[in-house]
């Protein structure tokens, strides 16, 4: 994928113009980061296995933003990459260690009709920078992940809304076969003063090219009930897999204050996981606080559980993650973050246990654009809100550490 930002970039110059009434603005900017990191278990070793072995790891690269926005549609762009250089470790030093790629449209040819399409694709040689919602301890090996989200919504009254998208995904692990996620879903929407109505239907399809893939039905009804202080998010109903009933739930709490935000969230749902073939059962409960420091800082705190299960087989991981970001000026941001965490099980092999703690200092000179790293957290995961891009509750195999 080492294209991506040209490939994205041609893309961007098929797109039709805005016509002549609209006023569009197009934007763009280069930046660089550069980060100190320490990782305490580089390949993931169990304690029955030996000693584990620590590494300090310096990156440094170039970041790119670009996009435009009028009334009519919004394109934006983003490519970021990153040389690793190891301290006491020369033979793992890269080039090009990880980097990292988002396309995001949106495009109204009439009032009540939007058409989007977002786009991501990541490749790094620490699975645990692809969060797809199982954070399963991997150790220091490569692995990409690349998704795509089209959707047409339509706006069938002021308070009514329907939206059909469909997501998919490719992931890879060393020299693996990849393995592909097709999701398939309509939703049906309507909002009211302080609370939103919506029923989903979506199948769920994964597997690797050279097997039969396992398919998963869900229907799910929620709620979306907003205060001043409280916001509250429900999404629960059946999920069908290999002739069984199972629940399906996302439910997510945030409670608002003048210099804290809280936020709680509970999932449960049937999804991929990375080097694992087929689909497994997950279920996560995470909390985050976030505190804001005067204008210009926050802190974050974000206790984690999480339990992958496939037959009689199954993976805890416990965790929690801890961040200080300070807009030290307008082009430059100091992020400080850790976590510190415990892989217990297998879902093949044998039983383990992994301890790992991980620790980064990274400095960011790039305009803000619409992405403040100190914007705070809007619900159930730090930094992201009930809602993603998509308008969807977020699931626990969207987005990324």
């Amino acid at each position: 994928m080492k294209g991506l930002l040209p490939v994205c970039l041609a893309a961007a110059s098929l797109l039709p113009p805005a016509p002549a009434g609209a006023q569009g603005a197009a934007y763009g900017s280069v930046g660089a980061m550069i980060s100190q990191d320490y990782e305490s278990n580089l390949f993931a070793t169990a304690g029955v296995d030996g000693e584990a072995q620590r590494g300090v790891i310096t990156r440094i690269g170039p970041i790119v933003e670009a996009g435009y926005r009028s009334e009519p549609f919004r394109l934006s762009l983003r490519y970021e990459a990153a040389a690793e250089r190891f301290w006491d470790r020369p033979a793992l030093n890269r080039r090009l260690g990880r980097q990292e790629g988002s396309f995001d449209l949106a495009f109204s040819p009439s009032r009540p009709v939007t058409l989007g399409l977002a786009s991501s694709y990541i490749e790094t040689h620490s699975p645990l920078e692809i969060d797809t919602g199982t954070s399963l301890v991997l150790g220091r090996i490569y692995a990409q992940r690349l998704t795509a989200r089209p959707s047409l919504t339509w706006e069938s009254s002021a308070v009514t809304r329907v939206t059909l998208d469909y997501e998919f995904v490719k992931e890879a692990l060393g020299t693996g076969a990849a393995t592909f996620l097709h999701t398939p879903g309509v939703r049906i929407e309507r909002r009211g003063p302080r609370a939103t109505y919506r029923v989903d239907y979506r199948t769920r399809a994964f597997g690797p090219p050279d097997a039969a893939f396992e398919a998963t039905h869900i229907v799910v009804g929620g709620v979306r009930v907003t205060g001043r202080a409280v916001e509250a998010d429900i999404e629960a109903g059946p999920r069908l897999f290999q002739a069984g009933l199972h629940p399906e739930i996302n439910a997510a709490l945030r409670l608002r204050r003048r210099f804290a935000d809280y936020g709680f969230s509970y999932a449960e749902t049937e999804t991929s996981v990375l080097g694992e073939r087929g689909l497994m059962d997950v279920r996560r409960l995470r909390v985050d606080a976030a505190f804001q420091l005067g204008r210009d800082a926050t802190i974050t705190a974000a206790p984690m559980w999480l339990r992958d299960r496939r037959d009689d087989r199954y993976a805890v991981i416990q965790a929690v993650e801890a961040s200080l970001a300070a807009r030290l000026s307008r082009r430059a941001t100091l992020i400080v973050s850790g976590t510190m965490g415990r892989h217990a099980g297998t879902l093949s092999g044998a039983y383990k246990v992994i301890p790992y703690q991980t620790f980064e200092t990274l400095l960011r000179l790039s305009d803000p654009g619409e992405a403040d790293p100190l914007d705070r957290p809007r619900g159930g995961a730090a930094g992201r809100g009930p809602d993603d891009a998509a308008g969807r509750p977020a699931r626990p195999e969207d987005g990324r550490r």
